[in-house]
């Protein structure tokens, strides 16, 4: 919670300095939009599936912040997301260029690419059958994944500083520090099986809401 917290408190710093910088630039003239270029947007849900899909409980969710800065030209957008899970301490940080190709609006597509790290711990479950015993057994691994996806959007700006955000991601996960982790044992899954030259798909998407400024 304390993470969560400290985030959130930076983001909003960013976000209001990056502001301030803004209109003392554009004091004096006028702007070329009527929407602000800072978006800072939360969401309840974010839904991933970036572990590898062959793999044991694959889908992931988690709490989503983010902070967007859009340029000048109102063309490209550079946002900086941040997820936790809420199933496991796990951690995702996706940083994403977005390309705007109508400018900006009160609603507007954009596209671009995403990558992403994530990491944390990782709880592996299995079943042992040393007859005549039967054990359910827990494993708990530290874990970092590397991938890349492309990223769609589209903004909705309700009101002057109300945002609203769909967002989808698709791609690959080109690197699990588990991929040949010989501890993991049940050989039916991707663990015993794979190896980091292989890359498997990963797949991210949230609705969001927040404040345009």
């Amino acid at each position: 919670m304390k993470t969560l917290v400290c985030i959130i408190s930076g983001l909003i710093t960013l976000g209001t300095s990056t502001a301030q910088n803004s209109n003392n630039k554009t004091s004096g003239s006028a702007s070329t939009s009527s929407f602000g270029r800072n978006i800072i947007a939360i969401s309840p849900v974010q839904l991933m599936a970036m572990k590898h899909l062959d793999s044991q409980d694959n889908t992931d969710a988690g709490i989503y912040i983010s902070y967007e800065r859009i340029s000048a030209n109102e063309y490209f957008g550079f946002k900086l997301p941040v997820s936790f899970s809420l199933k496991s301490p796990y951690y995702y940080f996706m940083p994403a260029l977005k390309i705007y190709p109508f400018k900006q609006g009160p609603v507007k597509f954009a596209f671009g690419p995403q990558f992403y790290v994530a990491t944390g711990e990782f709880e592996y479950n299995y079943t042992s059958y040393d007859y005549p015993v039967t054990q359910n057994i827990t494993q708990k691994f530290d874990r970092t994944q590397v991938g890349f996806l492309i990223n769609t959007s589209v903004n909705f700006t309700v009101l002057q500083n109300l945002y609203i955000g769909l967002e989808a991601g698709l791609g690959i996960n080109y690197y699990d520090s588990n991929a040949d982790n010989s501890k993991i044992y049940y050989e039916n899954y991707y663990y015993n099986r794979g190896n980091n030259g292989n890359f498997y798909p990963a797949l991210h998407g949230n609705f969001s809401m927040g404040y345009r400024f």
